[in-house]
């Protein structure tokens, strides 16, 4: 027994010294078996990601999202306009007046000639007469000039035009003009009026003494207006003189006599001298007594 323990000493001291001897091999690690269950973490994390996607979600969805500011641009120049270097020409046409319908109730104002007259395209005796109007002839008044002097009347004899002008100086007016329409007409520019004067005497000759000799002058004209005149002979002396008034135009005379007893050889002219000027020819008469 005790030499059996001693053999087994001396092989384990035998074995201890090849041990330290030999150098000892590098023991080969094996990695680790991890030992705790991963798969629990994994989920978890997974569940959280998803939930805070959808509430990333639902606040994204609520938020009023943020307008990315514009860049401003310059306000464009405005396009320069060109003005006219001159007023253009205006075309003078002949107004057209307007035409008023009395209220119901009312009636237009009869109109009557006074004397005969001439009815005008407008209130001015520079304008074409359209139509007569005679004396003791009625119409209706449809319009008056502004200012006065003229009424707008329906034509007294056609309907082409069915309107024309009279001067108030000729005719007279019976009933309410209140409503009557006040109407404003450009008046044609005539730089003079047109005239025509004559003269005659009668007798032109005579051989009875004594003798009264008759002189007759007339002026005619084509719108109204106030001439001036006189009457001359041969020495320059004034037989006559004096104002043809005339509210439209027409034709007017002045007639005077003259008384001679002696033998004469005379000759008498008509002058105006305004608004314009105009002049007949001598016209000469004699007398010779026996």
């Amino acid at each position: 027994m005790k030499t059996t323990i001693r053999i087994f000493s001396m092989l384990m001291i035998l074995v201890f010294g090849l041990t330290a001897c030999t150098p000892a091999a590098l023991p080969t690690q094996t990695p680790a078996t991890a030992t705790i269950d991963i798969a629990p973490i994994y989920t978890s994390a997974a569940a959280t990601i998803a939930v805070e996607g959808t509430r990333n979600a639902a606040l994204m969805s609520t938020a009023t999202p943020m307008t990315e500011p514009t860049s401003t641009e310059a306000p464009t120049e405005m396009p320069a306009v060109e003005l006219p270097t001159a007023l253009p020409a205006l075309a003078l046409t002949e107004p057209t007046p307007t035409m008023w319908i009395p209220v119901s109730g009312d009636t237009l104002p009869v109109i009557r000639a006074r004397m005969s007259t001439n009815c005008r395209q407008g209130p001015d005796t520079k304008f074409d007469v359209v139509a007569a109007f005679e004396e003791g002839d009625k119409s209706k008044v449809v319009g008056r000039l502004r200012g006065g002097g003229w009424w707008y009347i329906e034509n007294p004899q056609n309907d082409d035009p069915k309107y024309c002008w009279v001067w108030g100086g000729t005719t007279e007016v019976e009933g309410n003009i209140n409503y009557v329409q006040e109407m404003f007409v450009a008046t044609p520019y005539v730089s003079k009026p047109v005239i025509k004067v004559d003269i005659a005497v009668d007798p032109a000759t005579s051989t009875t003494c004594p003798q009264t000799f008759t002189i007759t002058a007339t002026l005619k004209t084509d719108r109204l207006g106030d001439f001036t005149y006189s009457i001359v002979d041969e020495t320059g002396a004034v037989l006559k003189s004096g104002i043809l008034s005339f509210l439209d135009d027409g034709t007017k005379t002045v007639s005077f006599t003259k008384k001679y007893s002696k033998d004469i050889t005379k000759w008498v002219q008509m002058k105006v001298t305004n608004p314009v000027s105009a002049k007949t020819g001598k016209i000469q008469f004699t007398l010779d007594c026996p």
